[in-house]
């Protein structure tokens, strides 16, 4: 997915990330790359999506939640 940001082509990245995700759900890295990549494109609907994934399955580490919180403020 580097790859395709460093040629201005975002979507094809999170398209990869998104196939990766399908292919792997349990990879939280995946998950969170993918989130990451919503963030950046300002696609925050989808990022909610992924981190709230991310979320649910890892309860111990509170950075998903962190960044769920700073998501829905900026829905509002």
């Amino acid at each position: 997915s580097a790859f395709y940001t460093d040629l201005k082509q975002d979507s094809m990245g999170i398209a990869c990330l998104e196939k990766a995700v399908r292919l792997n759900p349990d990879n939280s890295t995946f998950i969170e790359y993918a989130a990451r990549s919503y963030i950046n494109s300002q696609q925050y609907d989808k990022a909610i999506n992924f981190y709230e994934l991310l979320a649910d399955k890892n309860h111990k580490d509170s950075e998903p939640l962190q960044i769920l919180f700073q998501l829905y403020k900026q829905m509002k």
